[in-house]
């Protein structure tokens, strides 16, 4: 395993991750001030290209910086990725009251989201590969 290919695309993941909470803040600022219904298929889709930064660009980092199996390295990143915000989602969760059903939900979904991650940085990480290769004759 390449530490430094996974630990500088966590890095860049979570800088990617603040940039598209700043702009999701915008997104809102903008769909409130648009009212026109023309306009409305444009600015949901600029929300899912918001949503999806992370993931796309801390994978595609994973796999054009490390030198050998990016799937392995972006399935990495992923679990470290989804891993650690489901920790911290659980852990500001337990500080709050709430029943056992409920504390078991949240456990089920921080295992979803983390295996979400996993499967959407080894696409991602695919990609970054392939731009990292040199280009042989076209």
């Amino acid at each position: 395993m390449e530490n430094r290919a996974v630990s500088i695309s966590l890095v860049i993941s979570l800088v990617a991750y603040l940039i598209s909470k700043l702009l999701l803040k915008a997104y809102t600022a903008l769909q409130q001030s648009i009212q026109n219904s023309t306009f409305e298929p444009l600015i949901g889709a600029l929300h899912q290209i918001i949503g999806i930064l992370p993931w796309l660009i801390g994978g595609a980092a994973a796999g054009y910086l490390c030198n050998q199996k990016p799937l392995k390295h972006g399935a990495i990143t992923g679990t470290i990725y989804g891993a650690a915000f489901s920790f911290l989602g659980i852990l500001m969760l337990s500080m709050q009251t709430y029943e056992t059903p409920d504390k078991i939900s949240q456990i089920i979904y921080a295992l979803v989201f983390t295996a979400k991650c996993t499967f959407l940085f080894t696409l991602s990480s695919a990609s970054g590969y392939l731009l990292a290769k040199p280009r042989k004759g076209l």
